[in-house]
């Protein structure tokens, strides 16, 4: 075995003659995450990764804190937390006008800088705690796609060999092998402008409120590591257009002093990477069983340290419509295509936003002259008059304004769940059936139960307009039977790939239906109060206010919806302000955005 493999068996071929459930290709922050919650949920996923050990250097080193919260969520975030820098404000293109993270609405208020090579480690280890492994010299090679499998061409030193799995993850970055080989286009614009990123010591740092400097000549900018080292980089006007040269130790030293007039006492760089302003975005997400999520997916200069983030949320989004899907195939019951299509449909919007904000930045940053300054001084004028503007600004970097739209594509996890029980128990020849027309009657099965759900069910504020629909759900404090609770630690002991319907107050008011029905006009085709074995009249007489039913055997992940229950919601003070304390009942998805709000109409005036 040669030096710094890591171990791993490959996989037995189970009953189903696959490999795997899951390939995912690419074993960074993106493809562990994407694993783990995987695994998590019950779906054989193994990772495939071509270098032969982790890598110890770092490209990135920002966690905002909307991936906070989705780390936290599976008790993954505090170990980051605790040895990590929190910074409470952060830049936009560089401006001497910070942005204040300090007042966002979240548990994590502040940018957590932590090398990206101990994120990877992290991550690693909860892959590792859910069964899972990385296996590492394998590299994926081609593919081919059937009805009803995806064949992954696996090269390692001992030679080549064929994975089969029900659908494969290109986790594999900017030059991704999984995207080439399925043929998925990716373009956008080349780079224009260039810039390092080096990993250095400063024997005379500047102080902190110099970490980021503009001056004619061009900006400067350090982030503070946890071990006392610095990441520097520069957008020197003098060379910025050089996008053919390589950035080296020397030309960063010269441009530190041509941009502040010292180098700070800079020793060697332990490493200097050349940065580039292209931003692509592959043609689409999914083509059949190939999916693609993180840099494969989408590639941009690191400004406001996104791209990491941008990745895991991908994953985050993809793991539960995976899980999903794999349920309902191992029953032999349809997938309907807009389960999985949910996820471009979702997500490439978002990729989009981030590409035009950094572009926006770059812009930004290299306009030049006395026209450039002015534009940089407007712009910071702008976030320092108008605190609103600000606010607005934060939570687009951090993450915590992404909404998803109401749309039928969510709806269809709980069809494909729901069919998958009704047909455990078939005969083969029915499950032989052709995949169209099964695929065509789940979406008029769908239709027809959306149009027959029952018109007596309270009308409540549940449509589009409710800004909480769509939106991730808080890290509310909620009052229990048994003292106060935090959400997330709740949600934690429910696990991945389950929705979770929150009782809030008197249960026996809001039934199942309730909450289903209002859930983007789809009603029971969620499975809630059917497909977890819990009828609706169970939920609608239950007035059992615990904090969770979780810790019994409700927490099989095969069974798709868990039930919390609380007396109130408590607090933070800005959810009290949203109105989450008047909600009766929420449905809440596997990744931890809203799907349904049951409450008084009058709440939302």
């Amino acid at each position: 075995m040669p030096p710094g493999r890591i171990s791993a068996a490959e996989p037995e071929r189970g009953a189903s003659g696959l490999d795997a459930e899951v390939v995912v290709v690419g074993a960074g922050p993106v493809g562990c995450w994407l694993a783990a919650e995987l695994r998590a949920a019950g779906v054989d996923a193994v990772v495939l990764e071509a270098r032969e050990s982790r890598v110890a250097w770092s490209r990135g080193f920002v966690i905002h804190p909307r991936t906070l919260e989705i780390l936290d969520s599976r008790g993954v975030a505090r170990q980051l937390v605790d040895a990590g820098r929190r910074l409470p404000s952060w830049h936009f293109a560089m401006g001497s006008r910070r942005l204040d993270f300090a007042v966002l609405p979240t548990a994590f208020p502040f940018v957590l800088i932590q090398p990206q090579a101990r994120t990877e480690e992290l991550l690693e280890a909860h892959l590792n705690a859910h069964g899972g492994s990385v296996l590492r010299g394998r590299r994926a090679v081609g593919l081919t796609q059937y009805p009803d499998r995806v064949a992954v061409q696996v090269r390692d030193e001992g030679g080549e060999r064929t994975l089969t799995a029900r659908y494969v993850v290109g986790c594999d970055g900017a030059r991704s092998s999984v995207r080439q080989a399925a043929g998925i286009g990716f373009s956008g614009n080349p780079d224009t402008i260039t810039g390092p990123s080096a990993l250095v010591e400063l024997a005379d740092p500047p102080p902190p409120d110099q970490y980021m400097q503009t001056r004619e000549q061009g900006q400067f900018f350090a982030i503070p590591l946890p071990d006392g080292r610095f990441v520097v980089s520069t957008i020197d006007h003098a060379v910025m257009h050089e996008v053919d040269t390589p950035w080296t130790a020397e030309m960063v030293r010269a441009s530190l002093i041509r941009i502040t007039g010292t180098d700070y006492g800079m020793r060697e760089p332990e490493r200097v990477s050349t940065l580039g302003n292209s931003a692509k975005q592959a043609h689409r997400y999914r083509d059949g069983r190939v999916l693609l999520a993180g840099d494969a997916a989408h590639v941009h200069f690191p400004m406001g340290g996104q791209g990491m983030n941008l990745g895991i949320q991908d994953a985050h989004n993809l793991a539960w419509r995976l899980t999903a899907a794999v349920r309902a195939e191992r029953a032999g019951a349809p997938v309907p295509d807009t389960l999985l299509d949910g996820y471009e449909a979702e997500r490439r919007p978002v990729g989009e936003r981030v590409l035009e904000d950094v572009r926006a930045q770059m812009a930004l940053v290299a306009a030049t002259g006395a026209d450039g300054a002015a534009l940089r001084a407007r712009f910071d004028a702008l976030l320092h008059e108008h605190p609103e503007v600000n606010r607005q600004y934060a939570l687009r970097l951090s993450g915590l304004d992404v909404r998803y739209p109401a749309a039928d594509a969510v709806a269809s996890a709980g069809t494909a769940e729901a069919d998958a029980e009704a047909s455990a128990g078939t005969a083969e020849a029915d499950a032989a059936a052709s995949e169209e027309a099964a695929k065509t009657a789940a979406s008029e099965e769908a239709a027809e139960t959306a149009a027959s759900a029952p018109a007596s069910a309270p009308a409540p504020e549940l449509t589009d307009g409710d800004p909480r629909v769509g939106a991730r759900v808080p890290d509310l404090v909620l009052a229990t039977a048994d003292g106060e609770a935090r959400l997330y630690d709740l949600l934690r002991e429910v696990g991945a790939g389950r929705f979770v319907r929150l009782r809030l107050g008197d249960g026996s008011a809001v039934g199942s239906t309730d909450v289903a029905t209002s859930t983007y006009g789809v009603g029971s085709t969620y499975g809630v109060g059917s497909a977890d074995g819990v009828g609706s009249a169970d939920v609608a007489a239950s007035t059992d206010t615990t904090a969770s039913t979780a810790g019994t055997d409700d927490a099989d992940p095969s069974r798709t919806v868990a039930d919390i229950a609380a007396l109130s919601v408590r607090g933070p003070e800005w959810a009290l302000r949203a109105g989450w304390d008047l909600a009766e009942a929420v449905l809440i998805r596997p990744d931890g955005h809203v799907a349904g709000i049951s409450a008084p109409t009058s709440a939302f005036g």
